[in-house]
């Protein structure tokens, strides 16, 4: 628990010196603490939420084996430099328009200016918008979140989704939208953007 809250300090400071590439509060000490150990109301929350966040997730990671197609190389190339372990279980789905439920929907803060979403993985599946399907930097974000996911494991992933959307929803980016900014576009060689959707 103490090297979660170190790590969770230690990141949310690295984040305060990104922050203004794309205009969002940092993560401030106090928010990364609670994120770190959230209190009893926010677990309560985050446990209330979870069975329809991971069946959503199951459900969406199904839809792109049914329908996607595998990495190309240079594809695989690119996962594997952002640190996918599996990079061949990854399948790329493009869809007319993103499914989902008001979960996935909530956790986008009002600093992504979205109304819909445009692109998400759920699990080793990711899900892009037709129009962006051949966006690099689009897949680069998405294979950020399958990493984490191999990192976290389903379950481990969502609760920290859950937990980072109730101590952050509203105020700023949550760390983990905020490490596949960075970590994909360091991968690029191009900027961060505000927000990559």
């Amino acid at each position: 628990m103490v090297i979660r809250i170190v790590l969770t300090l230690v990141f949310g400071v690295f984040l305060a010196g990104c922050q203004s590439t794309y205009n969002a509060p940092p993560v401030s000490a106090e928010q990364a603490a609670l994120i770190a150990m959230p209190t009893a109301n926010i677990m309560a929350e985050v446990n209330a939420e979870l069975p329809a966040f991971l069946e959503e997730d199951v459900v969406l990671e199904q839809v792109a084996f049914k329908i996607g197609r595998p990495l190309s190389a240079d594809e695989t190339e690119l996962a594997r430099r952002l640190g996918v372990q599996s990079p061949g279980k990854v399948r790329i789905a493009v869809v007319p328009r993103i499914p989902g439920k008001a979960t996935r929907q909530d956790y986008l803060s009002r600093y992504a200016n979205l109304r819909t979403t445009r692109a998400l993985a759920a699990g080793y599946g990711i899900i892009v918008a037709k129009g962006l399907g051949e966006a690099r930097w689009v897949l680069a974000h998405e294979l950020v979140h399958v990493r984490q996911f191999e990192r976290l494991g389903r379950e481990g992933l969502a609760r920290q989704v859950l937990i980072e959307r109730a101590v952050l929803a509203g105020k700023t980016v949550i760390p983990i939208e905020q490490e596949a900014i960075f970590d994909s576009a360091e991968a690029l060689g191009i900027a961060p953007p505000y927000y990559p959707y």
